[in-house]
């Protein structure tokens, strides 16, 4: 597959269980965190936020 066309799950080697957790939000790993954020080109901070919860 070319890379154009790689979509940006395949590009992190996040697994889809990962997705769905994210999408309901629950917990996920730090690991999952980096490499979304490693793949968007973003800082850590557009990706998490932090609740008082």
């Amino acid at each position: 597959m070319e890379e154009a066309y790689r979509s940006r799950e395949e590009k992190a080697g996040i697994r889809s269980a990962s997705l769905a957790k994210l999408g309901k939000g629950d917990n996920i790993t730090t690991d999952v965190l980096l490499r979304i954020w490693e793949v968007m080109d973003c800082h850590i901070e557009n990706i998490l936020e932090t609740t008082g919860e």
